[in-house]
C-alpha cells in the first residue's frame, strides 16, 4: 500500500500577507477619514449657512420695522433668532444699517455677507465666510462693493420664495393704506403658469410657463433700475406649472412641472452670472401644480402637486450641497394648485388650493410648517376659498395672496397676511383679475405681479404695489 504524501500544516500568514493585511487597513482607515472630513466640513458649513441666515433674516426684518435696524441690536436679533454668535460667527461689532446681501460659498470660492448698502452700491461691511469651515467661524469685517440687495431674493411660481427666520416679532395690523397698483414694463410674451424670482442682482425672473397650449423655455429677466426686459438663455427644455424659487445660491430653480404631454421631474437651475442652466438631481416623481419655496435653513422645498393620479401632501426638499432630494412631513391635506410663501417668523405657510377634478373645489384652510419641529399648525384660513393664486413675501413682512380662482370666478383681490396676529386684511386689488401669474417681491419694496390668465386671455402685464 503506497504512503500519502506528507501535508504540512500551515498555522499562520506569511509576513508578506500581513503586510498586504496592514495596508488595506490602512488605506480603507484613510478613505474613511477623508469621508468624515468631508462630512464634518460639510455640516459646520451647513451649519453655519443656517445661522448666517438667521442673521440676515433677522437684521431685514428689524429693517422692515423701523427702517434702520440700530447697531446695537445685532446682538440682540441674534440671540433672539436662537443663534449663538460665539459659536457660530465672530467678528460682528460693524455697524450695520439698511439690508443686506448673503452669498453662500460654492465651488470653493469664499461667500460674503454685504452689510449696510448705501446709494453709491457699496457696503458699510463685508463678511468673508470660507468655503469650508470649523467652528467657531471669524468673520473679517471691512469695506467691500458690489450690487446691492436684500437677502437671498425672493421666488414664486404659484408660491412665494425665500424667507427666513425672524429674530423680531412679524407684523401685525393691516398693510399700508392709501396704495395702488401702477404698471410697469410689460413682457414680450404674454404668459401664464410661470415661476419668478428676485435674484441677488436685484433683477426679476421669469422662466418657462405657457401660452395657451404652447410651452415655453424663454427666460427673462427685468432690471427694476432701468424698467427693461432682457431675454437670457432658455431652459433646457419646454416646461409650465412647474415650481420654481431663488436658491440660497442665487440660483433660479425650477422643479417639476407640465411640457404639454406628461408631468416632468426634471430640475434645473439658472446661474445668472454665468447666463446658463444646469440640469440637476431629479425629483423623486414627476409632479406639477405644486408650489416651491426657499426655506431659512436654505433648502428648498417642493410642497404637494398632482402626479398625473392624484393628489400629493408629499413636501419634498432639496439639498443643494449634496445635490439629493429627501422628505419631511407631509401637509395636513393633499392637493394642488396652492400657493406658499415663508413667513417673517421662518415657517413656511401654504394657502389655498384645490384637491378634486376639474379644480373646481376652493380650499380656505392655511398650513404653517416649522422646519425646527418638522410639524405643522393650522393658521387663520382664507377670507375667500381659493386656488390657482400667487403668494409672495413682502418687502413689510406680511404675506400676500394675489388673484386665483374662487368660487365666484376669477378673483383681483389681494389678501395680506399678518404673522404676529394670525390676522388677514385686504390689500388693493389688482386692476385685472388674473389666475396662475407670478409674484415676487423687489428689493426696492414693491411687490410684482406678472404674467398670469385674465378670463382665457394670457396676459403679458407687469403690476406693482409699493408696500413699503
Amino acid at each position: 500500500m503506497p504512503s500519502r504524501p506528507s501535508r504540512r500544516i500551515r498555522r499562520g500568514f506569511t509576513l508578506i500577507e500581513l503586510i498586504v493585511v496592514v495596508i488595506i487597513i490602512a488605506v480603507l482607515a484613510a478613505i474613511a477619514a477623508v469621508a468624515y472630513n468631508q462630512y464634518a466640513a460639510k455640516a459646520s458649513s451647513n451649519a453655519v449657512l443656517a445661522s448666517a441666515s438667521s442673521l440676515r433674516t433677522a437684521v431685514m426684518a428689524t429693517s422692515a420695522r423701523d427702517d434702520q435696524p440700530p447697531a446695537a441690536e445685532v446682538d440682540a436679533l441674534w440671540t433672539a433668532a436662537g443663534g449663538d454668535s460665539s459659536a457660530f460667527l465672530t467678528g460682528l461689532s460693524a455697524s450695520y444699517s439698511g439690508p443686506i446681501t448673503y452669498t453662500p460659498a460654492a465651488g470653493g470660492s469664499p461667500a460674503t455677507l454685504q452689510v449696510g448698502a448705501t446709494s453709491g452700491g457699496s457696503h458699510s461691511a463685508c463678511l468673508t465666510l470660507p468655503a469650508t469651515v470649523s467652528m467657531p467661524v471669524t468673520l473679517t469685517a471691512g469695506t467691500c462693493t458690489g450690487t446691492t440687495g436684500t437677502d437671498t431674493g425672493t421666488g414664486s411660481d404659484t408660491g412665494g420664495g425665500a424667507g427666513g427666520s425672524g429674530a423680531v416679532g412679524p407684523v401685525t395690523g393691516p398693510p399700508p393704506a392709501g396704495v395702488t397698483w401702477s404698471s410697469a414694463t410689460s413682457l414680450s410674451q404674454a404668459l401664464g403658469y410661470a415661476v419668478a424670482g428676485t435674484g441677488t442682482d436685484g433683477h426679476i425672473y421669469v422662466a418657462g410657463g405657457r401660452a395657451g397650449s404652447t410651452y415655453l423655455s424663454s427666460l427673462y429677466s427685468y432690471d427694476p433700475g432701468t424698467g427693461a426686459w432682457t431675454s437670457k438663455a432658455a431652459m433646457p427644455s419646454k416646461v409650465g406649472i412647474s415650481e420654481g424659487t431663488i436658491g440660497p445660491d442665487g440660483r433660479l430653480y425650477v422643479a417639476g412641472g407640465w411640457n404639454g404631454t406628461s408631468a416632468v421631474q426634471t430640475v434645473y437651475a439658472y446661474d445668472p452670472a454665468s447666463d446658463s442652466w444646469a440640469t440637476l438631481a431629479p425629483l423623486p416623481q414627476k409632479l406639477y401644480s405644486a408650489a416651491a419655496v426657499t426655506g431659512p435653513d436654505g433648502r428648498i422645498y417642493v410642497l404637494g402637486g398632482w402626479n398625473d393620479s392624484t393628489w400629493l401632501s408629499t413636501v419634498y426638499v432639496y439639498d443643494i450641497v449634496a445635490n439629493s432630494w429627501s422628505t419631511v412631513a407631509p401637509m395636513p391635506a393633499a392637493m394642488d394648485a396652492q400657493s406658499a410663501a415663508v413667513g417673517p417668523d421662518g415657517r413656511i405657510y401654504v394657502f389655498g388650493g384645490t384637491n378634486t377634478s376639474g379644480n373646481n373645489n376652493y380650499l380656505t384652510a392655511v398650513y404653517a410648517y416649522d422646519i425646527a419641529a418638522n410639524s405643522w399648525s393650522t393658521v387663520a384660513p382664507l377670507p375667500v376659498g381659493m386656488n390657482s393664486g400667487a403668494a409672495a413675501t413682502g418687502p413689510d413682512g406680511r404675506l400676500y395672496v394675489v388673484g386665483g380662482s374662487t368660487a365666484a370666478g376669477q378673483s383681483a383681490a389681494v389678501w395680506a397676511y399678518s404673522a404676529g396676529d394670525d390676522a388677514w386684511y385686504p390689500a388693493a386689488s389688482l386692476p385685472v383679475t388674473l389666475m396662475r401669474a407670478a409674484a415676487v417681491a423687489g428689493q426696492d419694496g414693491k411687490l410684482y405681479v406678472i404674467g398670469g390668465v385674465n378670463g382665457s386671455t394670457y396676459r403679458a402685464t407687469v403690476y406693482t404695489l409699493q408696500v413699503k
